[in-house]
Formats: structure tokens, C-alpha cells, sequence
């Protein structure tokens, strides 16, 4: 069992070609901290076999995805959030330069407005004490007219400038957010290549340490493993003495009931060899029957044929020589009884015996196969006609 069995938090590999592995493990439940165990892939490593247990390939190789996607996620999450900072910085510095401007703008405003209204007002004291030198009636009516006239004009004036101003101001913001773009692909773009040189720089910082942590890891893993070995080829001595002697022990009382098993054994196979020979026996008597069937139907077929040759041959014989067929021979009981006692156990006589049996219809079309087989195995003609005789029975 490896040191971090049980107690495995992630693990990944730390290089591209997927031949190294990283395990962050807790030592303890209670630990804060996590520990770090690195091993090669391979195969013929136990602590391999033990990781393989927990976590697969396909979990490392996803586990391994999601850890530099991470970290790229962070990287344009932290370009992004600068950009955002510095586009804000540049918004609030151009806020000011244009409250600045509108300030300027409205203080210009305000100063020709008072320098048109003391014009103005000059002029209408000019005209008053003009009026009034000269007596004219109505002069304060023709000053408020002409004051009226002026105020309309300034406020005309004023919408105007205003309207100038304001449209100046579009046009000024306009183009500002305009440069605000650009200043910000700008600036973005320098920060990404800053950022992408750092990582850069970062990842081969990060390369140079991995290796040289490799190295230091690969050293006390190979002096480990080589203490474990010796340890482990020590215990494999000790368990081996231990096993030999179990085995052999083991191996005395498994002779004894291997013996005994043999014997039960042979008696079952020889009682089941047994009923199979039987079993053979009586199949065999059964395809022999058949057979034997079968061979009487074609020595039937084959007698009849040549009874028929014979009589064609003996018919012609008769017509060519002009002989005439002899009368029909009249048996009578005492010639059947004699001639049955004559050749009670006469093969020939037997066989065709058999032969007239088995082509009568009942015999024939009987199913009675222990019944026909009395009429094979006959060896007189008395048992002959027992077994008709019981065949006759059998089938009414």
C-alpha cells in the first residue's frame, strides 16, 4: 500500500508528455496541509498500481485539463480586471479634463454676458438721460421695450452659444471615447504581451524548479525503493520459510484426502461405467434389432424377387417344352405334422419358416419389437409358431 492510499485530495500530471505524476494527499484527516507524492507512470510500479486503484487515466488526464485551464482562466481574468482598471483611471482623468473645460466655458460664457449687459447698460443710460434732457414722453416705456427686446436677444444668444457649446462638447466626448478605445486595445495588447513574457518567464521558472524537484524526489524515491527492496526481499525470506513449512504440512494432509477422494472417486466412476455399459448393452441390442429388421425386410424383398424370377423362368421353361404345370400338391395334416417333425431343427426348412412369417401383414405391420424378435432368435419350427402365435394375440 502506497503512502497516500486512502488519502488522496487531486492528482495530475506536471508534464506535457503525460509520464509524470502529481499526488496532493493528507497525511492525516485532521491535516491542513497537503502533502506531495511524485511517481513515474509505470506499469511495474506498485505505488502506480495502488494510484490506479483510486484514480484512472482518463482522471488524470481531466484533472490535468481543468488545472492549466484554471490557471488560463485566471490569467485573462487578471488581464481583463487590469484593462478594466486602467480604462476607469483613463474615464475618470477625462472627466475631469472635460468638467475643467466646461468650467472655462461657462466662466467665458458668464464674462461676455456681463460685458454685454454693462454695454447694454450703458447704452440704455445713455438714451435715458438722452430722453430726458430732451423731455420725451414715454421714454420708460421705449427703455423697458428695448430692455425687453435686449434680454430676449441675450437669452437668444445665450441658447445659441449654448447649443454651440453643447455640440462642442459631443463632438469633444465623442472623440475622447474614440481615443479611450484605442488607448485601451493599446494598452491592452502591451499588458497582454507583458503578461504572456511573464508566464513565459513563469512556466520556465516553474519547469526549472519541477526539474530539479524531479531530481531531488527520484533520488530519495530511488534510495526508498532500494531500502524497500532490501526490506521487502528480507520479509520475502521469512514469509517463504513460514509458507514451506505450511505447505508442506498442508501439502502431507491433501495427499491423505486426495487418496481417500481418489477411491470415492473410482467407486463412483466405476458404478457409473457401469450403468453406462448397460446402458450401451441395451442400446446396442436395440440398434441390432433394427438392424436386423432392416436385413430381413431386404432378404424378404430379395427372396420375393428372385420367388418371382424362379416362376417366370419355370413358366417359360413350361410353354417351350410344351410341359404342362403339375397339379397342386394336397397336404394334408398327417404330411404337415410329419414333415415338421421330420425337420423340426432343419435350418433351411427354419429359415424359409421365418421368411413366410415375416411377410404376413400382421407380423409385418406389427410394432412389437420383443414379439418379432422371439421369431428371429427361434431355433425350432415349434417356436417359430409360439411366437406368431403370441404376435397374433398381441396385436388383437
Amino acid at each position: 500500500m502506497a503512502l497516500f492510499s486512502n488519502k488522496i485530495e487531486t492528482a495530475k500530471f506536471v508534464d506535457h508528455q503525460e509520464k509524470t505524476i502529481e499526488v496532493l494527499y493528507k497525511q492525516t484527516p485532521e491535516s491542513v496541509t497537503l502533502s506531495t507524492y511524485i511517481l513515474e507512470l509505470n506499469y511495474n510500479s506498485q505505488d502506480f498500481l495502488d494510484l490506479l486503484e483510486e484514480v484512472s487515466i482518463e482522471q488524470l488526464q481531466d484533472n490535468t485539463r481543468e488545472f492549466y485551464g484554471n490557471i488560463h482562466k485566471n490569467r485573462s481574468q487578471s488581464v481583463h480586471a487590469a484593462a478594466e482598471v486602467m480604462f476607469m483611471d483613463w474615464i475618470a482623468n477625462a472627466q475631469i479634463d472635460l468638467d475643467k473645460q466646461d468650467e472655462e466655458r461657462y466662466k467665458l460664457f458668464e464674462k461676455y454676458k456681463e460685458e454685454q449687459l454693462s454695454v447694454l447698460q450703458s447704452e440704455v443710460d445713455a438714451q435715458v438721460e438722452r430722453r430726458v434732457s430732451e423731455g420725451f414722453k414715454g421714454v420708460q416705456a421705449e427703455l423697458d421695450v428695448q430692455i425687453e427686446e435686449r434680454y430676449k436677444e441675450a437669452d437668444e444668444y445665450k441658447k445659441q452659444q449654448l447649443e454651440i457649446l453643447q455640440n462642442e462638447l459631443d463632438v469633444q466626448i465623442e472623440e475622447r471615447y474614440k481615443e479611450a478605445d484605442t488607448y485601451r486595445e493599446e494598452q491592452l495588447s502591451i499588458l497582454q504581451k507583458e503578461i504572456d513574457e511573464q508566464t513565459q518567464g513563469r512556466f520556465k521558472e516553474t519547469d526549472e524548479y519541477k526539474e530539479q524537484q524531479l531530481e531531488i524526489l527520484q533520488k530519495e524515491i530511488d534510495v526508498q525503493i532500494e531500502n524497500r527492496f532490501k526490506e521487502a526481499d528480507e520479509y520475502k525470506e521469512q514469509q517463504l520459510e513460514i509458507l514451506q513449512k505450511e505447505i508442506d504440512e498442508q501439502t502431507q494432509g491433501r495427499f491423505k484426502e486426495v487418496e481417500a477422494y481418489k477411491e470415492e472417486q473410482l467407486s463412483i466412476l466405476q458404478n457409473e461405467l457401469d450403468a453406462q455399459i448397460k446402458n450401451r448393452y441395451k442400446e446396442a441390442d436395440a440398434y441390432k434389432e433394427e438392424q436386423l429388421e432392416i436385413l430381413q425386410k431386404e432378404i424378404n424383398e430379395q427372396a420375393e424377387s428372385k420367388h418371382q424370377e424362379i416362376e417366370g423362368m419355370k413358366n417359360e421353361f413350361l410353354k417351350k417344352f410344351s410341359i404342362t404345370s403339375p397339379s397342386p400338391v394336397v397336404y394334408s395334416p398327417e404330411k404337415v405334422a410329419k414333415y415338421i417333425i421330420d425337420n423340426f431343427e432343419d435350418e433351411d426348412t427354419i429359415f424359409k419358416t421365418k421368411l413366410e412369417i415375416f411377410n404376413l401383414p400382421e407380423v409385418k405391420n406389427s410394432k412389437n419389437r420383443e414379439m418379432k424378435m422371439k421369431v428371429r432368435k427361434a431355433k425350432t419350427v415349434p417356436e417359430i409358431f409360439a411366437a406368431y402365435y403370441d404376435i397374433q394375440h398381441s396385436n388383437s
